[in-house]
């Protein structure tokens, strides 16, 4: 055995013990010193052969993997089989003939380090000929004595060369250099040129085969320097994310930069690449043109593969560069200084980035632009009469330290929803151009200005998004984003967007006619409301997104039926004058944490379609009104005056409440759910018609009177727990249902009729002026079995015994007794007591 795989005693060690591990370590020394005392220098015989027959090698032993191979000076070595070697160097000498090593189709040679020509004799070359496969760590070819003594790397159709490091060719193409054949494939891993780092052109390839492949597949920093004429390549593929930098004008038939490693990069360094086949740009790969004072420009592909996420950057620093208009580009970037773009359209589907110091200059040929994405100028951005589209399927942005002159004029004719954004840049349109929104374009203005003598068009289905304090002005310089001075078309087709983030006037621009009218302002609370300033008809919705709209004595409502009014969570919308809620749109969509405020004199608080509640309803009208059912989910809050002359309140949520500093009555009022708090009622209103609990819920505020106003007012209670704090009876007639229980006071300034099965309990007390019926006639049939209330203050009171049978007058004082007529019954004293009556006993 000549070695022993070390591997093998890392695995065994982990498993043993301290003093096995220790005499394992000395075992593991001992075979390393061994294998390196049997790595040996072995040199073929005189003649050489095949490399696996023991007659080809001084010795008769055959190289193995940690041995350095010597070939005689006129020898020539033959692989039959796979084999391996530490390095393998030619001897240097005078050679009688022309000597090569030679792999055969099917086999591989590993070099483990480097493979070393050495300098042949006049007109003898030395030839690496590889049919099979070639891996060594590097390859290096000496500076010969002349122009018929050549290193030769030749690599057939059948061959492929991978070289782990660098590929040194110390001198002339005419010296040094690589043969390729067919399909053949040679990999570097590191430099290619003079030297091991090239400072000089060194070597080069025989024109290959268009199907033979170079690949750059390093993992730090390749230069690649060979010597001119050439630099005429196939396939050449660059796989290395840190760079692969060209130091030599070439000609290749396809440019493949990242199939296989994403990100690579692949800088031509001010050398021309030169090509009429094919580049394919893939997995976010970076082509850089360029350097310092040497201008290279777009080589002229016949076919151009540049996938999305890739990348060509113009780089020249010293000098004016041409950028070609022939290539679709996927991101493009401006570094260095001016860039002049050629005549035509320069097309970018994904990002524009001009750099700080560069400068775009489209306006010497009058190119057109399209940009698909972000455009960021960091530098200066010059046009001539060509177009600037912005047309990309996914949001967009414009980004820019100094203003955006269009002189060729701009069209936003994004699509897909796609939005575009102007971040921070002026815009400005000269005279005799146009800055278009197409219809199905959105363009987000911010609270940047558009100015200059041309003109601003928004087309019908276009969308313009309103950053400005000021909204959008019909003519002047000084407010609105649109300052343009020789017109301004705002369709009535089209949609408008207030998304500001400060409080924004709505301006006297907007049409009275809008397709979508949206608020979406994103403004800190008192600094994101839009205020109206005039009626608007709106063709299909209104949106209240963000912030609020504050309609003051202005309508917004839909021409026709049909649409949505939407008013998200959180949004708020108000509603002054003698208005109501926007009409005419056929579905309601309201946040459960949204604001509807009424504020106006005499407001109509509206109903609510698509089975929507009010989320928060404000009532700050002075004198607001309702026949409508409605619910609402969160808070009723009224400082103004509600009055209800009919419909349904529904209190629809645990998180349900009123609060009431003004004039609140309602006609009917449900509560539909158990309050997370029962403070959340803890407030004083009145009901006119029916107070109602629904179901099995728990009904009970610890503040706050209730006044039951109505004529023939209720309290229904059907299974929950309903419990007043103040209750007050000013109706004429109020009945009940169900049973009821008051903390407090329970006044009766009208008439009080319960059903006979209802029962009056609590802690409070029962008093009054007016009229308290009994009519219990079940169990016990009295005034003490209905009124189970602790405290009862009868003085006042006219208690009427009226229950539809048989009765017991319970002792009590009595202010006014009245015993009713009711059918045939009989109502009986109670036996022990005494009954006192202070008025009217009937």
């Amino acid at each position: 055995m000549r070695y022993m795989p070390s591997i093998f005693f890392f695995r065994l060690f982990k498993a043993l013990n301290r003093v096995s591990r220790i005499a394992c370590m000395v075992c593991l020394f001992i075979t390393l010193l061994i294998s390196k005392i049997n790595a040996a220098t072995i040199t073929s015989s005189a003649a050489g052969g095949n490399w696996n027959s023991t007659a080809s090698w001084s010795g008769g032993v055959i190289p193995g993997v940690n041995d350095d191979v010597i070939i005689a000076v006129n020898a020539s070595i033959t692989e039959t089989d796979n084999r391996s070697c530490n390095s393998l160097t030619w001897t240097a000498g005078s050679i009688s003939a022309t000597r090569t090593l030679t792999i055969n189709s099917g086999f591989t040679l590993t070099i483990t380090n480097a493979l070393t020509y050495v300098n042949p004799a006049a007109n003898f070359n030395r030839t690496v000929s590889v049919s099979g496969n070639l891996i060594c760590g590097s390859i290096s070819m000496p500076a010969t004595g002349g122009n018929t003594q050549d290193c030769i790397l030749s690599i057939t159709t059948t061959g492929v060369v991978t070289i782990a490091s660098n590929l040194v060719m110390a001198t002339t193409f005419a010296r040094n250099h690589v043969d390729m054949a067919g399909n053949a494939v040679i990999n570097i891993g590191g430099n290619v040129g003079n030297a091991a780092t090239p400072t000089a052109v060194g070597g080069g390839f025989t024109t290959p085969p268009t199907t033979s492949t170079i690949n750059l597949n390093g993992t730090s920093t390749q230069n690649v320097f060979l010597y001119g004429g050439a630099t005429a390549l196939g396939i050449l593929k660059v796989n290395n994310p840190v760079a692969v930098t060209s130091r030599s004008t070439m000609t290749v038939t396809t440019l493949t930069i990242g199939d296989v490693t994403s990100n690579s990069v692949f800088k031509d360094s001010g050398s021309q690449v030169t090509s009429t086949g094919t580049l394919n740009m893939n997995n976010g790969s970076r082509f850089l043109l360029g350097r310092s004072t040497a201008t290279t420009t777009f080589p002229a592909f016949g076919t151009r593969n540049i996938d999305l996420g890739t990348t060509v950057e113009y780089i020249a620093s010293g000098a004016a560069q041409t950028v070609s208009v022939t290539p679709s580009y996927a991101n493009l970037v401006f570094s260095g200084v001016s860039k002049t773009v050629s005549a035509g359209t320069l097309t970018i589907r994904e990002d524009f980035t001009i750099n700080t110091g560069a400068t775009c200059n489209a306006g010497t040929n009058n190119a057109a632009i399209t940009i698909g994405g972000d455009f960021v100028n960091s530098g200066t951005f010059t046009t001539g009469t060509g177009l600037v589209t912005f047309n990309g399927t996914s949001n967009q942005s414009i980004t820019s330290v100094n203003t955006l002159t269009f002189n060729g004029g701009l069209t936003i004719g994004n699509s897909g929803g796609a939005i575009v954004t102007n971040t921070n840049a002026t815009i400005a349109i000269p005279t005799g151009d146009v800055m278009t929104i197409n219809s199905g374009s959105i363009f987000y203005a911010g609270a940047n200005i558009i100015n200059g003598a041309g003109t601003f068009t928004l087309s019908s289905g276009g969308t313009l998004g309103i950053g400005s304090s000021g909204g959008i002005a019909a003519v002047g310089t000084n407010s609105g984003n649109v300052q343009t001075t020789t017109a301004r078309s705002y369709s009535t087709g089209a949609n408008y967007i207030y998304n500001g983030t400060v409080n924004q006037a709505e301006g006297n621009g907007l049409p009275a006619t809008v397709n979508n009218l949206t608020i979406d302002n994103t403004g800190g609370g008192g600094s994101n409301t839009v205020t109206m300033e005039s009626n608007v008809s709106v063709t299909s919705n209104l949106s209240v997104l963000n912030g609020v709209l504050d309609l003051v004595t202005f309508t917004a409502n839909r021409g026709s039926a049909g649409g949505t009014l939407t008013v998200s969570d959180g949004a708020s919308l108000i509603i002054g004058g003698t208005n109501t809620l926007p009409s005419n749109y056929s579905t309601h969509s309201i946040g459960n944490t949204s604001t509807i405020e009424y504020n106006g004199t005499t407001n109509t608080i509206a109903a609510l379609n698509s089975s929507q509640s009010y989320g928060n309803l404000v009532v700050s009208a002075s004198g607001a009104t309702t026949t409508n059912s409605f619910s609402v989910v969160r808070t009723l809050t009224v400082s103004g005056s509600l009055i209800a002359s009919a419909g349904t309140v529904t209190m629809s949520n645990v998180l349900s409440s009123i609060d009431n500093s003004g004039t609140l009555s309602f006609f009917n009022v449900t509560i539909s759910a158990t309050p997370t708090a029962q403070s959340q009622y803890n407030t004083s209103f009145t009901v006119s018609g029916t107070l109602s609990t629904s179901g099995a819920i728990n009904f009970s505020p610890t503040g706050g009177t209730i006044t039951m106003s109505g004529a023939s007012g209720s309290i229904s209670n059907a299974s929950g727990t309903l419990a007043f704090s103040n209750l007050t009876v000013s109706g004429t007639t109020v009945s009940s249902t169900g049973n009821f229980s008051v903390v407090s006071t329970m006044s009766v300034t009208g008439v009080f009729n319960p059903s006979a099965t209802s029962i009056i309990s609590g802690a409070g007390t029962l008093s009054g002026t007016g009229t308290v019926n009994v009519t219990r006639i079940a169990a016990t049939p009295s005034l003490a079995g209905q009124y189970t209330i602790t405290n009862k203050t009868l003085g006042s009171l006219t208690v009427n015994y009226n229950g539809a049978g048989a009765q017991t007058v319970s002792a009590a004082d009595y202010g006014t007794l009245v015993i009713s007529t009711n059918g045939s019954r009989t109502v009986t004293f109670v036996n022990g007591g005494t009954v006192r009556v202070s008025n009217v006993f009937t």
